[in-house]
């Protein structure tokens, strides 16, 4: 088992779409005598920032809108609904992660969904790193 994601990506014609992404993981060391087998995969990152939004389910950029560098988003806390410039839409829950990668691109809707407030970790990997290939 690897690591999973939603990659929201654009094509040549700068539409975007969603991946679904599983970077395969290598053995690591156990962190604890409980853990007998570990995989690890090795994302180096240059910022994280916790972030909290207002409980309101409102879009915080209206409109289509690209984003201004590629990160990941982990919900911690709550839901968001991405839509991509060709009108498809996912539901990010609590533990999901995605990787917003359509800088360039025509952009996507982001979108509170629910009444809990919603809390994302914003984790921006680094510049040389790769990341997956579709």
């Amino acid at each position: 088992m690897g690591f999973r994601f939603t990659h929201l990506c654009s094509d040549a014609a700068g539409e975007t779409r969603f991946v679904d992404v599983e970077l395969a993981g290598s053995a690591a060391a156990p962190v604890s005598s409980v853990a007998t087998s570990v995989t690890a995969v090795n994302v180096p990152v240059t910022s994280m920032t916790y972030t909290e939004y207002p409980a309101e389910p409102n879009e915080l950029i209206p409109g289509l809108h690209a984003t201004g560098a590629r990160h990941f988003v982990v919900a911690l806390q709550g839901s968001f609904e991405l839509t991509t410039s060709t009108g498809e839409s996912r539901v990010l829950r609590t533990g999901d992660w995605a990787l917003i990668d359509d800088t360039g691109s025509k952009g996507h809707l982001t979108k509170g969904v629910g009444s809990e407030r919603r809390v994302n970790l914003i984790i921006h990997p680094a510049a040389d790193w790769a990341g997956p290939h579709v």
